[in-house]
């Protein structure tokens, strides 16, 4: 595992738009292995995170064309490239 990412996920779907918003998101350090035939939830993290994104990351996703309301919604909105994968690459690298 290269590390763990949690947060908090809204997900909003009307098709063609799928929208996510996801808060709270915080970076940590690989958690401790799970022994062999664990149950349960996911691994829980095994210090405070490397990293708390401060701000919320929204995520539109679309299948066809953009509706004209959405259009308008999202309009003053400025796009941004964002990886949550990423990110946390980059946090482990600084941590280290």
């Amino acid at each position: 595992m290269v590390g763990l990412v949690r947060g908090r996920r809204q997900c909003f779907v009307c098709p063609p738009l799928r929208i996510t918003l996801d808060v709270d998101l915080e970076y940590h350090a690989p958690p401790e292995r799970r022994c062999a035939g664990a149950t349960g939830p996911g691994p829980e993290p095994a210090d405070e995170p490397v990293f708390k994104e401060p701000r919320a990351v929204l995520e539109v996703k679309r299948t066809g064309p953009l509706p004209d309301r959405a259009s308008r919604f999202l309009a003053p909105l400025e796009p941004r490239p964002y990886s949550k994968f990423r990110s946390l690459l980059k946090c482990l690298a600084s941590a280290l």
